[in-house]
C-alpha cells in the first residue's frame, strides 16, 4: 500500500522548486505587448521542450491575436469568431487547432477538455511585487 506522502511527494517537490524560484526572482514568465506583436520572456526551469535558461518568443499577427485572447480559457469556435472580427483572410480551425496544439507543446499555452489558456501575464517582470 502506498503512503500518502509517497504518493504527493513529487507534487510537493515541484512545489518547493517552484517556490524557490518565486523567492529568487529566477523564474519569470510575462509578455509585452507592442504594436501588432507580443514578446514572451521566459525563464521558467526547463523541461523536455526546451533545454536553455531564457527564451524570448516574438508572435505577431494573428498569433498574436490569439495568444493575448486565451487570457481565459477558449474553445477554438470562439477563437475563430474572435478571428474573423479583425482580420481579413483569417486562418481555418485547422490552422487555428495547429497553431495551438504548436505552442501548448513549446509550454506557452495550456489545453484542457478543447480549451486554451495562455500562461504568460502580461506586463515587466518585478512589476507590483
Amino acid at each position: 500500500m502506498v503512503s500518502p506522502h509517497d504518493y504527493i511527494a513529487p507534487v510537493l517537490e515541484a512545489y518547493q522548486s517552484w517556490l524557490e524560484s518565486w523567492k529568487t526572482r529566477r523564474a519569470v514568465f510575462y509578455y509585452e505587448k507592442g504594436p501588432d506583436h507580443i514578446v514572451i520572456h521566459d525563464t521558467r526551469p526547463r523541461t523536455e521542450w526546451t533545454d536553455h535558461t531564457y527564451r524570448k518568443v516574438t508572435l505577431e499577427g494573428i498569433a498574436s491575436s490569439i495568444y493575448q485572447f486565451c487570457d481565459q480559457a477558449r474553445g477554438i469556435r470562439s477563437i475563430r469568431e474572435m478571428i474573423l472580427k479583425h482580420y481579413l483572410g483569417a486562418w481555418s480551425e485547422d490552422r487555428i487547432r495547429d497553431w495551438l496544439d504548436h505552442v501548448t507543446g513549446q509550454g506557452l499555452i495550456w489545453k484542457e477538455d478543447d480549451r486554451y489558456v495562455a500562461l504568460a501575464i502580461r506586463g515587466r517582470f518585478g512589476a507590483g511585487r
